[in-house]
C-alpha cells in the first residue's frame, strides 16, 4: 500500500524543530529563506497510510485567504518569509475526497532554476508561488508528486476573489502567482482542475496578445478562457486558450517568472508559450508553461 503525505508543518526556529522531530515529522533540508535575511525556515511532513493531503496552496496577501477558509483548507500559521521583509507567505492544505483530489506521496523543494526542468519528466508538479517572494533570496518552489498520473482537464481565470470559494469547492487549484503582478491592474489568477481520466485531458494551450492571434487560434479550433488576464492594466487584452485535440495530454502547468527560465525549460522538453502574460504594461514578465 502506498504511503501518503498525511501531515505538514513549518519550523521557524530550533524549538519548533525539536518539537516536530520529537513528534515523528521528517524535515526537508532546504532552508525556505535561502539567501534571504530572515529566519531559517523548514518544511516538515509525515508519511503514512491514513488520510492523505491532496491539495496545497499558498497565500501572499490577506485577500487570498477567504476562498481557502470557505473551502475548509487548513492553515499553518507560520510565515514562510519570516523576518525577511518580503511578502507574508502561508501554506494551506486540504484532505480532499472528490475525483479531482489525488493523494500527494512526496514533496520536493528547489532553490536553483537549473534543478527544475527534469523534475517534470519524473512526475512532479511545480507550485507557482515563490516562497521567497519579494526578497533578495533564492527563488524557491515547492513540488508535489501524486499517487497516480493526473491530467489537466479544465482551465479558467479570475479577476478578484469573489469566485474563489466555489472554485476551490469544485476541485480547482489556484496557480498562486498574480498574473498582473506589478502591473497595477486587478488581481488575476489562473486556475486548473485535474483528472486521472486521460480522455478528459486538455491537449494544447496558447496565449494571444492581439486580435490577429485571437483570430488565428479560433481557426485552429482553440477555445478562449473568457477572462482578460491583462484587465485593469495599460496593456491590450491578453487571453489564455485551450483545446482537447491535436496533441498529447497535458499533465501539469505553471507560470514561470521572466525569460531566464525559458531556454532551460524548452531544452528539457517543457513547453513555454513565448507570449508575455503581462504584455503591454510595466508588470513582471511572466509566461505560461506546461508539460505533456
Amino acid at each position: 500500500m502506498s504511503e501518503y503525505i498525511t501531515e505538514i508543518d513549518i519550523s521557524l526556529n530550533k524549538s519548533d524543530e525539536e518539537h516536530l522531530k520529537s513528534n515523528g515529522f521528517i524535515q526537508n533540508p532546504v532552508n525556505l529563506n535561502k539567501r534571504a535575511s530572515g529566519d531559517e525556515v523548514h518544511l516538515w511532513y509525515k508519511k503514512g497510510c491514513g488520510s492523505a493531503i491532496t491539495n496545497i496552496q499558498f497565500t501572499f496577501s490577506d485577500s487570498m485567504n477567504h476562498g481557502l477558509k470557505g473551502a475548509n483548507y487548513n492553515l499553518i500559521k507560520k510565515n514562510l518569509n519570516s523576518r525577511t521583509g518580503g511578502d507574508h507567505i502561508y501554506l494551506w492544505y486540504k484532505y480532499g475526497c472528490s475525483e479531482c483530489d489525488v493523494p500527494i506521496v512526496d514533496l520536493f523543494v528547489t532553490t536553483e532554476q537549473q534543478e527544475e526542468p527534469q523534475l517534470f519528466h519524473m512526475g512532479w508538479e511545480r507550485l507557482a508561488c515563490d516562497l521567497n517572494r519579494k526578497t533578495a533570496g533564492s527563488r524557491i518552489f515547492l513540488w508535489v508528486k501524486r499517487d497516480q498520473p493526473t491530467y489537466i482537464s479544465e482551465i479558467t481565470a479570475t479577476a478578484g476573489f469573489e469566485c474563489d470559494v466555489s472554485l476551490f469547492k469544485e476541485g480547482f487549484f489556484r496557480v498562486d502567482e498574480n498574473i498582473n503582478r506589478g502591473a497595477g491592474g486587478k488581481d488575476i489568477f489562473l486556475w486548473y482542475r485535474q483528472s486521472t481520466d486521460i480522455t478528459k485531458a486538455l491537449k494544447d494551450l496558447a496565449v494571444s496578445v492581439n486580435e490577429d492571434q485571437e483570430n488565428e487560434l479560433k481557426k485552429k479550433h482553440f477555445d478562449r478562457v473568457s477572462q482578460d488576464v491583462n484587465e485593469g492594466t495599460r496593456g491590450k487584452p491578453v487571453y489564455v486558450w485551450f483545446r482537447k485535440t491535436c496533441n498529447k495530454p497535458i499533465k501539469t502547468l505553471t507560470v514561470i517568472p521572466g525569460a531566464l527560465y525559458k531556454l532551460p525549460y524548452e531544452r528539457a522538453g517543457v513547453q513555454v508559450i513565448d507570449r508575455n502574460l503581462n504584455k503591454g504594461n510595466e508588470g513582471a514578465m511572466q509566461f505560461l508553461s506546461f508539460y505533456q
